[in-house]
C-alpha cells in the first residue's frame, strides 16, 4: 500500500472499500457458484455441529454417521415438501383446465354485457362488436384448453433440467458434509494454529451467524404473512382461502414472486366472478403483505447482524439487481463480508 501513502485517510478508506467490494462481488458472482456445495457443507457442519455431537453421544455412533443420519432426515423433509407441491400441481391440472372453460363462460357473459352497454352509450352496432370480441375470446379459450397441457410440458423441460442440476448439487453437498463432519475438528485446529487463517475463521463465524439470523427471519416472516393471508382471505370468505393464504406466505419469501403471484390473479378472478368485495380484499392483503415485509425484514436482519435497516434494504435491492433471485441472500451477505473483512484487517470504519 505504499502508493497510497500520499493520499488522505478518507480517500484511502474509500479505495480500500471499493477494492474490497470488487473482490467480494467477483467471489459471489464467479467463484461461489463453482464451490457452492463445498461452502454449504462447511456452513452446514458449522451450524449443526452441536447436533452431530449430541447424536454421537446418545446413539454411540461416529460423528460421520451422525452427520449422515441428520443430513438424511433434513433432505427427506426438503424433498418431501417439494414432492407434495409437485404432486398437487400435477393432480390439479384437470381442475385448472375445467376452470379455464368456466372462466371462458364467465368472460363471455361479461363481454355480452359490455357490448350492450357500448351499444347504448356510443350507439354502436352491438352485433358487430359482440362477434369480434366473442370470436377472439372463444379462440383464446379453445387454444388454452387444447394446448394448456402441451405448453405446460414444454415449460417443464427447463424446470426438469434445473431439478437435475439440483439433484447433482445435493449429492455433492451430502458427500462433502459427511467428509467435513469427520475432519472438521482437525481442519479448525490447523486454522487456529496459523495466524494468517484467523481472518477466514472470523469471516466464517460471521457468515454462519448471518445465515442463522436470515433463516430465522424468513421463517418468522413466512409464518406472519401466511397467518395474515389466511385470516384475511377467510374474513372475506374467499374459496380455498386457507390453501391460498399458505401458498402466498411461502412464495412471499421469493423475490420477483411474492404474494402477488397468488393474490393478484385471485383478485382478477374474483372481479370476473363479480365478487368485487373479495377482489378488493385480495388487493388490500397484497398491500399489507408488502408493507409487513418491507418494514420487518430490514429490522429483523439488520439489528441482529449490526447493519442499519436502511443498509439491509439497499443490500437486498442491489443483490436482487446483480444476482437475481439469489440476491436476497447474496446482497446482505456481500455487505456483511465487506464489513467483516474490513474490520478484521483495518479496524472499524
Amino acid at each position: 500500500m505504499e502508493y497510497l501513502q500520499g493520499v488522505s485517510s478518507s480517500t484511502r478508506t474509500i479505495l480500500k472499500l471499493l477494492l474490497l467490494l470488487g473482490a467480494v462481488y467477483f467471489f459471489l458472482r464467479y467463484l461461489s457458484p463453482l464451490i457452492a456445495p463445498f461452502l454449504l457443507a462447511i456452513l452446514f457442519v458449522s451450524i449443526f455441529g452441536p447436533v452431530f455431537l449430541k447424536l454421537q453421544k446418545r446413539l454411540h455412533f461416529s460423528r460421520q454417521l451422525s452427520a449422515a443420519l441428520f443430513l438424511l432426515l433434513f433432505l427427506s423433509v426438503v424433498i418431501g415438501l417439494f414432492w407434495l407441491l409437485s404432486s398437487w400441481i400435477i393432480n390439479s391440472l384437470p381442475d385448472w383446465i375445467a376452470w379455464i372453460a368456466d372462466l371462458g363462460q364467465k368472460l363471455e357473459v361479461s363481454v355480452i354485457r359490455l357490448c350492450d352497454r357500448l351499444e347504448t352509450i356510443f350507439h354502436l352496432e352491438g352485433d358487430v362488436v359482440r362477434s369480434i370480441l366473442l370470436g377472439g375470446l372463444n379462440q383464446s379459450v379453445a387454444y388454452l384448453q387444447q394446448n394448456a397441457l402441451s405448453d405446460l410440458m414444454l415449460g417443464l423441460v427447463p424446470v426438469l433440467k434445473q431439478v437435475g442440476n439440483a439433484g447433482i448439487f445435493l449429492v455433492v453437498f451430502a458427500i462433502s458434509t459427511v467428509f467435513m463432519a469427520k475432519d472438521y475438528d482437525k481442519v479448525m485446529t490447523k486454522l487456529l494454529e496459523k495466524e494468517e487463517f484467523h481472518l477466514i475463521l472470523e469471516v466464517l463465524c460471521g457468515v454462519v451467524r448471518y445465515l442463522a439470523i436470515f433463516v430465522r427471519a424468513q421463517l418468522l416472516l413466512i409464518l406472519l404473512i401466511s397467518a395474515t393471508c389466511v385470516l384475511g382471505l377467510s374474513l372475506f370468505q374467499v374459496e380455498k382461502g386457507f390453501f391460498y393464504g399458505l401458498l402466498a406466505g411461502v412464495l412471499d419469501a421469493l423475490p420477483f414472486v411474492g404474494t402477488g403471484i397468488v393474490l393478484v390473479p385471485l383478485a382478477i378472478y374474483q372481479c370476473i366472478m363479480h365478487h368485487y368485495l373479495k377482489a378488493l380484499g385480495c388487493l388490500v392483503l397484497y398491500a399489507v403483505c408488502i408493507l409487513i415485509r418491507e418494514l420487518l425484514e430490514p429490522r429483523l436482519i439488520g439489528k441482529k447482524i449490526g447493519l442499519p435497516p436502511l443498509f439491509v434494504l439497499v443490500a437486498l435491492f442491489v443483490g436482487v439487481r446483480l444476482f437475481g433471485v439469489m440476491g436476497i441472500i447474496k446482497g446482505p451477505l456481500g455487505f456483511l463480508l465487506v464489513k467483516l473483512i474490513y474490520q478484521s484487517k483495518y479496524g472499524t470504519l
